[in-house]
This record gives structure tokens, sequence and C-alpha cells, in this order.
């Protein structure tokens, strides 16, 4: 209970701001000035000249009658809701449709009259039935007494209202079968100016408590015969419906007579004149599939519609609600006649027929072997195009055109071979392309048929820059040092060199080098010349070779000397290098790092007399080297010897002055004279050593004999050694058997 009243709470609370609306509506239409209800109608009020129009007439002497039978509310009468006409739940008494205050919304649920003329009085007689409680929506009842209907009355355009009775659902079972009900118009109700209502102030929600009207008769009701009801333009009573062929603008006049009052309505039909269908085309002819503009705006008079038959049959596919152009794709090829009809805003209308050619249109296979080739290589194109020809048409392919950079600029133009046909044709044109310079390329090729229809078709290829190889290297060097290679290859971005071959050979067949290192640093095995060859090649396989003539590798020179040994630190170096001409001295003879002589051969007092290591370094023209050290033989100077002075004739070890003996080195480092006197003072024995040719073997050593090979006496004999570097010694030596 208390939620059904919540309910109706908010539906009247609503229901007053739409009353507000209705009230602006309603107010906004004049009162009647008439007794009795007059309407005159048409099926149509715009046509053409000569055109069927159905008009109706009606009239009685009711004020207002509604039977819904037309499923609408009817003229100036309004509605809160959208009420239904479908007998939902079930039919009226005379089974004809009525109005049903269903399910779209909850109460506040009203209908409302316009606002008429009731001065002659009568009754307000209607239908009316109640749902019955807890039925389906739309069909359930109400069962409050807050859910009944009241019929009221308003005399100041719905400004307040005035109750005349209210339909009570309690208790319940009370208005849930169809009856007719009928009350007197009360006196205050009665002026030129009075509205109606039913109004149902509660419900528990869209889906209750709904309710139902029909046949609603307002007035005084006259006799039979008592009604004349005719058209004012000639006179003639007024049929329900009759059919008029008006040729011009026309306005008739419905008149209602009655013992009251007299009553008029007017309808006015307006003629038009019958526009002119004019149609072109473009372009003309078209191809299949292509967009075609129908240009209609050459058709004449005021064009409400376009209608198109686009295949003559009598049938219009396409209806424009404007006269202005528009386009259609047709798909299939061939012969068309376009039917177009124009219609004029009353309907008036004008056909005509305009032939129309679709030719076919080609299809387009392009390809390309490969898709991608380095730059230089030739890609093979292959275009196939088809059409299918219908029998009125004779279209060929014509020619195939080719933009091999998509610039909008055709590079060739080729014929094709045809290979089947018709009516089915096919041709192909297929040829080489060599592609100048590297990049990514979009050709585009376009077949063009006899009739002028197109197909085009694209395909991207790709061409690899060739890398541009080269490289560069450290020189000709000698033998023993390594050669640096410097790869300068080019390639234009983004491609990439990614892979290097190198090849090293020279004249000895048996001598064969590789490397896959950008910058190979090498190492040859001897002299001579050899030859270098590089390969580069692009991560997508593209190559270039380069060639060098050769890189010489220069012998180095063997170095090498003699040295002959002389007393007093004294030595003779001599270089005996080879090549023996052409090369450059430096002498390290003191094993400082210091150059210390230049000269091929020279002699050279060291300072001590140790032996020294000595290093030789040779260069040719070539700034070739080589280096070579020994230890050299140092010898320094002899004292002064202390001579024997016993000689023993028979002992095989004290039996001679061998100075090699008991002073080494004295006779190669001395020239002396050893003289041996007897002690008289006579002498007997001479020898002379020369240091430059010295008596190493003791050839001509003293040995007891005398000058002329005789044994000398035993005994005492003097000695006088006289030499180089002021040596002079003397003393006595004994001789024994």
């Amino acid at each position: 209970m208390y939620y059904k009243f919540y309910k109706s709470f908010i539906g009247i609370f609503f229901f007053i701001i739409c009353l507000d609306v209705l009230h602006e509506e309603l107010n906004a239409q004049s009162c009647g000035d008439c007794i009795g209800f007059v309407n005159a109608s048409a099926n149509t009020t715009n046509i053409c000249a000569g055109q069927p129009v159905t008009v109706f007439a009606e009239g009685d002497g009711y004020a207002y009658a509604n039977n819904f039978n037309n499923q609408t509310l009817g003229p100036g009468w309004v509605s809160n809701i959208t009420p239904q006409f479908n007998n939902p739940c079930g039919p009226g008494l005379d089974g004809s449709p009525h109005l049903w205050m269903g399910s779209s919304t909850a109460a506040p649920r009203l209908l409302e009259t316009m606002d008429m003329n009731t001065t002659g009085g009568g009754n307000i007689s209607f239908d009316l039935r109640f749902a019955i409680q807890g039925g389906a929506s739309p069909c359930e009842g109400p069962d409050e007494p807050s859910e009944g209907v009241y019929l009221d009355y308003s005399t100041n355009g719905g400004g307040t209202w005035t109750n005349i009775f209210y339909f009570n659902p309690v208790p319940l079972g009370t208005y849930t079968s169809w009856a007719n009900y009928s009350f007197p118009i009360p006196p205050a109700a009665q002026t030129p100016c009075t509205r109606f209502r039913w109004y149902q102030g509660g419900s528990s929600g869209n889906a209750f408590d709904h309710w139902g009207l029909d046949n609603i008769q307002i007035g005084p009701a006259l006799p039979p015969g008592a009604v004349n009801l005719y058209w004012e333009n000639n006179g003639q009573a007024a049929l329900p419906s009759e059919v008029i062929y008006p040729q011009s603008d026309t306005i008739l006049i419905l008149v209602l007579e009655t013992p009251i009052d007299t009553c008029r309505d007017t309808l006015q039909i307006f003629v038009s004149t019958p526009p002119v269908a004019n149609l072109t085309f473009q372009p003309q002819p078209a191809c299949a599939g292509q967009p075609i503009s129908f240009i209609a705006s050459g058709s004449t008079g005021t064009i409400d519609q376009v209608r198109y038959d686009l295949d003559n049959n009598g049938t219009y596919e396409y209806t424009l609600n404007a006269p202005g152009d528009t386009t259609f794709n047709i798909l299939i090829p061939g012969l068309y006649t376009i039917r177009m009809q124009v219609v004029a805003p009353g309907g008036c209308t004008n056909s005509n027929t305009f032939p129309l050619t679709i030719n076919p249109q080609p299809t387009l296979d392009l390809t390309a072997l490969p898709l991608a080739v380095c730059l230089g290589t030739a890609i093979t194109l292959r275009d196939s195009s088809s059409l299918i020809n219908p029998l009125s048409l004779n279209t060929n392919i014509a020619n195939f055109s080719w933009d091999f950079q998509n610039d909008g600029i055709i590079d060739s133009i080729t014929l094709g071979t045809q290979v089947t046909g018709p009516p089915i044709i096919t041709k192909v044109s297929s040829f080489s392309y060599v592609f100048s310079a590297p990049g990514t390329y979009e050709i585009l090729s376009t077949v063009t048929t006899t009739g002028g229809c197109k197909a085009s078709d694209s395909i991207t290829i790709t061409i690899y820059d060739l890398p541009q190889a080269g490289f560069i290297h450290s020189g000709n060097v000698c033998d023993g040092n390594s050669v640096t290679f410097t790869d300068t290859s080019l390639i234009t971005p983004p491609d990439v060199i990614n892979n290097y071959s190198w090849s090293f050979t020279s004249t000895d067949p048996a001598y064969s080098e590789t490397s896959s290192e950008q910058n190979p640093i090498m190492n040859f095995p001897s002299s001579g010349t050899y030859y270098i060859t590089l390969s580069t090649y692009t991560a997508n396989g593209c190559a270039d070779t380069s060639v060098i003539d050769s890189v010489t590798i220069f012998p180095n020179p063997i170095a090498d000397f003699s040295f002959v040994t002389q007393c007093f630190q004294t030595n003779i170096l001599q270089q005996t290098a080879t090549p023996s001409t052409g090369l450059t001295y430096a002498w390290d003879l003191d094993q400082d790092g210091t150059i210390d002589e230049n000269q091929p051969s020279f002699t050279y007092v060291f300072p001590d007399s140790s032996d020294k290591l000595v290093t030789l370094i040779v260069i040719d023209t070539n700034n070739c080297t080589s280096d070579t050290t020994k230890l050299v033989d140092v010898k320094g100077g002899v004292e002064n010897p202390t001579l024997p002075n016993v000689l023993s004739l028979s002992s095989s070890i004290n039996n001679k002055f061998d100075f090699q003996l008991f002073a080494p080195g004295f006779n190669e480092c001395i020239t002396y004279t050893l003289s041996i006197f007897n002690r008289w003072g006579i002498k007997v024995f001479e020898t002379i050593n020369n240091a430059n040719n010295p008596d190493l073997q003791c050839n001509d050593c003293f040995t007891g004999l005398s000058k002329t090979g005789s044994q000398l006496v035993p005994g005492v004999y003097y000695y006088v050694l006289k030499g180089s570097n002021d040596i002079e010694l003397n003393g006595t030596i004994h001789i024994f058997e």
C-alpha cells in the first residue's frame, strides 16, 4: 500500500509538469465555433494535374466523436503516454480497434479532448474497461482506490478540472468487462469552449493498472435524417469517400447542417504541373564497376523524388529524395537501357529511358622475378590481363603502359601477346628491365582496353647497391716486415659491406694465401712481387672485385765482416756483406748504440786489450737493413821478457831460446835482433824477428849453434837483445852438454 502511494505521488508530480505543457498546447487551440462535428480529408493533398484523389467526408450532430478505428488519437486529442490500438487484452464491444492505456508509462495517465462547443448539451458516452488485477502486462488491472479513472471537464483550457464521475476499481472486479457508460453534460460544462479528460492519478508502475476506452461520443444525439452533409462547391451530398480528378489547385468546403447549427470544414488540393525527366551520364561509355555519375539535374519542373530502374524491368530499385546527381556502380558489362522517373511534390511523375554502354573492365596480374636483385641484374616483368566480352560488345586489350618509378611518367608501352579469346580475352606482356640506380621502386603497370577501360597493378622491387671494392697498402717493404692492407671500399647506405675476400699470389705458383679480415696484415714468406685481389660482398650478396698490380718485398742485405788482430789493441776491420756494393755501413765498436764508423774497412785501436763485440749494420738503397755482431780478438802489447840464463843441449825442453814459450806474443809484437857473444866478445850467433812475419815456429831461434851451424862449446856466453819500442836487454847464458 505504501509503495503504491509513493509511486502515485511521484507520478502526480511529473504529471503536473507535463500538464503545464499540455495546457500551453491546448490553450493555443481555438474553441469550437459550431455545435456538431465535420471533417473533410483526402488521401493526398499534393497531386499532378489529372491525378485521382480520394476525398473523405465525416460529420454528425455530436460535438465530437472518436471510435479510434483509424488507430490514432484523432485531431486535437492528446495523451501523456503512447497508447496502444491493437486490442492487446481482447476485443472491445464492437470488435474494432480501441484505445488501451498499456505499459509504456506509469500513472498519471490521461486522454484529453480538444476544446469544443457543448452549448447544445447532450451526453458524453463511451465504452470503458479495466484490466483484471494480477494479469500479465499490459493487461494488469488496478486494485487500489487511488488507481481508478476520473471523468473530468474544464472550461478554462485545462487550468482547473471538475469531476463528473470516478471509476473506482474497489471492490476488485468492478469495471473489468467492456460496457458503455453515458453521463449528461453538466450545465456548467455546456460552454463554447469545453474540454474533457479521462485521468488516472496513481499506479504501481508502467507494468500495472491498465484500462481502455472506445466509441466516445460528446454532444446531443440527433435522430436519423436530421443531419445534412454536402459539398458547398457543387451542392451535392457528400459520400463517405469519392474520387475526383483536379486539373488545378482546388478548395473543397464540406458543410454539416443540423437543426441546431451549421458547421463547415475546408480541404485544399494542390495540383502541380508534371516534371520532365532528362538524364545524362558521365562518363559515357563507362566501365564495369566504375562510378558513373547519373546527372538528373537537367530535368525540368518541381521535382521531389528521382527514381531509377537500372535494368528496365519496370521496378525502380533506387529512389532519391532530391533531383540532384547521384553515382552508381554497374558491375556487369553490356548495353543497358536506364529508366528514370521524376516525381513532383504532388506525386506527379514523368518517365523516360536512356541508353548506356558499360564496357568490360580488365583484370591485371603483375609479377616480377626476382623481387630483389643487385644493381646491373635484369628483372623479368610479366603482366597478364583478361577481360570478358558480352555478346553485345567487341572489346579487346589495347596496350600495357609501364611506369617504372610510379611517378606518373610512362616509361614504356607494350602491346602484349594474345593467348586466349574471345569471349574471354587474355593478353600477356613480358620483358626484362635493368635499373640504373639502387633503391626501392614501385612499378606500376596499366592495361587499357579498346573501350577505354583501365586496370592497374603495382609491385615493389628492391635494387641493391653494388659495393665499390678498393684498398690501399702501407707500401713496399723489406723482407721480414709486414704489409698492412686498408679497405677503402664504398657502398651507398643503407646497404653495408659485411664480407671481404682477399687473395694473395706471386710468381711462385706454390704460393697462395687468403684472408677474410677487413684490414689484413700480411707477412710474406720471402722477397719478390706479390699480387693482391679484394672481393667485397654486401649483406644482400652483391659483389665487386678490385685488383692492385703488386706489392714488392725487397730482399735484405747480408751483413758480415772480417778482422785482422794486431798488437797494441790494433785491428783491421773489413766488411764482407752481400751485396758487396751499394750499401751504407754503420759500425758500433763498443756496443753503446752509437755509430762509431761508416767506412767499409778501416784500422781501429781499441782502448784496452779485452776482446770486443763489434756490430756491423748495412743498409741498401731500398732502406733494407741487416746486422751482425762478432767477438773481435784484441791483442795488447807485451812486457820485456826475462830471457833464460841456462841452455842444456841434451835437454828436450830447455835446449833453445823459444820466445813463444817464455814470452808469448813477443815475436808477434816486437821486431828485434838477438845477438850471442862468446867470452872474448866475438858474435857467434844472431837472429832477426820481424813482427810482420814473426817466427812463431822457432825456425830461427837460438839452439846452441853458431851462425855457421856448428855446435858451440859449453860455457858462458853473452846475449844482447835490441828491439822496437826502445827495448834493449843483455845478460849471460850458460850452455851445458
